[in-house]
């Protein structure tokens, strides 16, 4: 029996020991035993105590965290999570359902993703301005210019608008694209251009395409949430780029060059959430770094054209 815990494992419960232990501190969580921020003992101390293998620990801890009843930070410890006091647990689903809550990926929990919801939830006041996300007053939106587009594209291709497009978005538009990444100095073919649904389909192709678990990645030090949850979610290890004022600082990223980061995604052009932009001289200092190092530089340029001068 766990001294500090009151838990006791029997070995020959013919239950696995894992088990016996996650629905142990699970029954002192949802009784209050083990409050919300309650900090475990750690793995190596748990499994003295209980004299068991140390992996025993190690394995109902991670099946915890997936399940959303603690959390973990390397060199801190294991916590109670907060909100996981409810009143249904994971451990025995209802008759005709399933387990949801240990069964999620531990991915589906992740912080970057809480504190987007969390920043995302509306005002109750009536005159509120939202500013974490850009979306733009309702009386600055062209709608009857909009329905005017869809009402032509409607009567002269019929239902075949209402069908799927090719994969990587219509040849009509992908060479508008090129026309207005050609005004920017930016060379392009449409074969080179694919379109996607918004920015965030976008980050999370090239999240599937360049990082698996553990990966590093670099991002600025303030940088787009949206980003930090695709990558995250993905698996990567983020560590931020601090800048000065011309841009990110060129030695920590020839520092960072040994470490073997899968990529670095920055904004040039106004920055989300700050607003800054990187020097023409630095940026020629990080293509060439780029280039020098391997690491791609992933640019996202959503707001160019809203720079003022």
């Amino acid at each position: 029996m766990g001294r500090g815990t009151g838990i006791a494992l029997a070995k020959d419960a013919g239950e696995p020991l894992y088990k016996q232990l996650f629905d142990q501190i699970v029954e002192r969580v949802m009784g209050g035993a083990f409050p919300a921020g309650f900090r475990l003992p750690p793995t190596r101390v748990l499994a003295a105590e209980l004299r068991t293998n140390r992996n025993t620990v190690v394995r109902a801890y991670a099946d915890l965290e997936a399940a959303g009843f603690v959390t973990s930070t390397v060199g801190r410890g294991t916590f109670v999570a907060i909100g996981s006091g409810a009143k249904t647990t994971a451990t025995t689903p209802q008759p005709g359902g399933l387990p949801w809550a240990s069964i999620l990926s531990s991915y589906a929990r992740h912080e970057s993703l809480r504190r987007a919801e969390r920043f995302g939830r509306p005002s109750g006041a009536r005159d509120a301005i939202n500013l974490t996300r850009m979306q733009p007053s309702a009386d600055l939106l062209p709608d009857r210019l909009i329905r005017r587009c869809c009402d032509h594209v409607l009567r002269t291709l019929g239902a075949k608008v209402l069908g799927y497009g090719p994969v990587e978005g219509l040849a009509s538009l992908r060479e508008l694209i090129v026309q207005d990444l050609a005004r920017q100095g930016v060379p392009a073919h449409p074969d080179e251009v694919i379109v996607t649904t918004g920015s965030q389909q976008g980050l999370d192709l090239v999240a599937r395409a360049l990082i698996g678990p553990g990966d590093m990645f670099l991002v600025d030090a303030a940088t787009y949430a949206g980003a930090i949850s695709a990558f995250s979610l993905a698996g990567a290890r983020l560590v931020s780029v601090a800048s000065d004022p011309e841009g990110p600082d060129m030695a920590v990223l020839e520092r960072l060059t040994r470490a073997g980061a899968k990529g670095f995604y920055l904004m040039p052009n106004c920055n989300n959430p700050t607003g800054v932009e990187i020097s023409a001289a630095r940026r020629k200092s990080l293509v060439a770094w780029s280039q020098r190092s391997g690491v791609p530089l992933i640019e996202d340029d959503y707001g160019s054209d809203l720079c003022f001068d």
